[in-house]
């Protein structure tokens, strides 16, 4: 089983980012919902998944990392 920590930790970070009072309205509401919904769908999928492999892990990671680099692009 590799190790759910990166992925956890990143969905978590951004989680955190997008709740920020400091960001408010700074960040469209569309734009937060989207990580919150993709944050949700991750840790969803990490409890009916624990012995995902890394290759699973890491695409995940990489499609938070999509999605917040699109927004955080905008900002």
């Amino acid at each position: 089983m590799a190790s759910r920590n990166p992925l956890e930790f990143c969905a978590f970070n951004m989680k955190a980012k997008v709740e920020d009072e400091r960001l408010k309205g700074k960040i469209k509401d569309e734009d937060k919902q989207k990580i919150l919904d993709k944050y949700n769908e991750i840790i969803n999928w990490l409890d009916k998944n624990l012995t995902a492999e890394k290759e699973e892990l890491e695409l995940w990671q990489k499609e938070l990392e999509k999605i917040c680099n699109i927004i955080i692009i905008k900002l």
